[in-house]
């Protein structure tokens, strides 16, 4: 890690850090077994010298019998070890998953939420370095620093050979710098266009509805092909390479045993080794560049591990440290916006553009505006589902950065313009997926929002799966079980978006009595509206105009604003959409 980086940046890559941190004591562990099986990978050279220096020359049976137990008991020991290094290094990658696991998953969700195009790419990045600890490549950069030592061995057998040795590993270690800087290119490239690739695929398959209904599988596959062609080119290209750096290095090393066992011939005939002692360099040169190859048959591997090991890092530099927040006490439910911007990330000019506002608790809001005003953006800044550029959403006076989100948000009951659901059932969706959820608080929130006799016509009632593989609900049922979810736990403040766009007489009525109890009960509501009968009996309602606020008081005085020409007194108060929505400038 850099020495340069600021004190933000550190605290973010915490969680790595302490992830790495955890798994040090089993590095060591491994590098010693390592260490021992690097030596103990002597047996067999010192078992062939023996052999053939001292039991073929003497005729001992007895020598020999002793030099085979030695020799097996050493190799059973190191196979031994051998397990024991795969088993740790499988737990490391295990516990790096478990340790990481959730921290990158709420990186994810707050970059996200800050406009990043995020995805989960860094869990399945995760993966991939859970991958490489567990794998057969890890253990090469173990093995790898102990090849000077067998190249020195080498040159005690005799300087020739060592010299022999060291031409085969300088070759194979320039061949290893070739191939990174011949294949970074198009590996880098490929990895660019599989990224673009996969994140169309999961777009077209989100809007699989408007894919089947318009029937536009050519031009879905014709645009992911397109990415995903580009991706296999540069893959392609990058492994042409690395075959054949891969079968060069192979070339070379193989070439160099020969020249060992040419070499040590001579150096036998002239009387300066014994034959023994060819065979033992020979097996100990190819042992010392083993590694080497290792790397380079393993390069692609390597490069795609730290790859993902930086997008990690930058996922959670992006989302920044979890900061401990002082326990505030529970919201009354005084909400107030002070100089609220909001543009998404790369956008010319904001969609929020300076609104302020207060709203007492108890009492209710009606937001109206023209489609693209930022009625649904305003929505979910202010239950802090995205982050404004600047400005502040304030809740009894504290900003929306000071409480802890895990503690606000049982106060908040947030119902987005298009509700969807975790994979689970009814009720455990309704209990926000608290695991010790009781079924009366479940009951309770169904029965507010008027829900409870719906679900009882399930197939299983609250038990009914819905979500990923579950009970495709429809839109108006997605709204009343979505509703259902924002009344759990008598939250202080209420934010629907449009609750009512898909909701049939029955829904609406229910949608009513929810409101009026929930008023009744001094909740905070702010509601965004299309239809008029969802801001019916709000206190208070705001005109949004292209970011802006244009009108904001009392619902009657705002909509007599608003109304033109002048209505009766007793329509004045049902005007309908076009009244609430056309994009005309305010008469006062």
């Amino acid at each position: 890690m850099a020495t340069n980086q600021s004190p933000r940046t550190l605290a973010a890559l915490e969680p790595l850090a302490k992830a790495l941190a955890a798994c040090r004591q089993a590095f060591v562990a491994v590098g010693a077994f390592s260490l021992i099986m690097s030596a103990l990978l002597l047996t067999l050279p010192i078992y062939m010298t023996q052999v053939y220096d001292r039991v073929l020359g003497s005729g001992s049976i007895s020598t020999l019998l002793m030099l085979t137990i030695i020799a097996v008991g050493a190799l059973a020991l190191s196979a031994f070890l051998e397990l024991l290094r795969q088993i740790m290094l499988s737990r490391i990658g295990a516990k790096l998953e478990a340790d990481l696991g959730g921290p990158l998953l709420n990186a994810s969700i707050t970059n996200t939420a800050r406009g990043e195009a995020n995805d989960v790419q860094s869990l399945r990045d995760l993966g991939t370095l859970r991958g490489f600890f567990s794998g057969q490549a890890v253990t090469t950069f173990f093995d790898l620093p102990l090849a000077p030592l067998f190249i020195l061995i080498v040159f005690i057998i005799h300087p020739w050979l060592g010299v022999v040795n060291i031409i085969g590993a300088g070759l194979l270690f320039i061949l290893t710098v070739l191939n990174q800087r011949w294949t970074a290119k198009p590996l880098e490239e490929g990895s660019r266009y599989a990224m673009a690739a996969l994140m169309q695929a999961q777009a077209y398959v989100r809007n699989s509805d408007i894919v089947q209904a318009m029937g536009l599988h050519p031009e879905t596959v014709t645009a992911w092909g397109r990415d995903n062609a580009q991706s296999l080119e540069h893959q392609m290209e990058a492994a042409r390479r690395a075959a054949i750096i891969a079968g060069i290095s192979k070339f070379i090393r193989l070439s160099m045993q020969v020249a060992l066992l040419g070499v040590g011939g001579y150096l036998a005939l002239i009387h300066e080794i014994t034959a023994g002692m060819i065979f033992a360099a020979n097996i100990i040169g190819g042992r010392a560049l083993q590694p080497v190859e290792g790397v380079i048959g393993a390069w692609k591997q390597i490069i795609s591990t730290r790859e993902a090991y930086d997008r990690i890092s930058l996922n959670l530099d992006k989302a920044g440290p979890v900061e401990p927040r002082m326990a505030l006490p529970a919201p009354e439910g005084n909400i107030s916006a002070e100089n609220l911007v909001y543009g998404p990330k790369g956008a010319q000019k904001p969609i929020i553009k300076s609104i302020n506002f207060a709203l007492p608790a108890g009492k209710s809001l009606g937001i109206v505006g023209p489609s693209g005003a930022g009625k649904s953006t305003l929505a979910r800044l202010i239950v802090g589902a995205i982050d404004a550029n600047s400005g502040k959403i304030r809740i009894d006076g504290a900003d929306l950065g000071q409480w802890n989100r895990d503690e606000i948000g049982r106060h908040i009951g947030y119902m987005p313009q298009q509700p969807e659901f975790f994979p689970g059932t009814i009720g455990q969706n309704i209990a926000r997926m608290q695991e010790d959820a009781s079924a009366d608080n479940i009951i309770a929130a169904a029965m507010a929002a008027g829900v409870h006799n719906m679900i009882l016509r399930m197939p299983q009632g609250y038990e009914t799966r819905i979500g990923l593989l579950g009970l495709e609900l429809s839109g108006g049922q997605k709204q009343r079980v979505g509703l259902a979810r924002a009344f759990y736990g008598s939250p202080r403040l209420l934010v629907l978006d449009e609750p009512n766009a898909n909701l049939d007489p029955e829904g609406e009525q229910a949608l009513a009595r929810a409101l009026q109890n929930a008023k009744i009960q001094s909740s905070t509501i702010i509601i965004v509206a299309q239809r008029p009968s969802a801001i019916q009996n709000v206190d208070l309602l705001m005109v949004l105009r292209d970011g802006q606020v244009d009108t904001v008081g009392p619902r009657d005085e705002v909509l007599a604003k608003i109304t033109t020409p002048p209505r009766p007194a007793a329509v004045q108060g049902a005007s309908n959409v076009a009244a609430l929505t056309q994009n005309r400038t305010n008469p006062t």
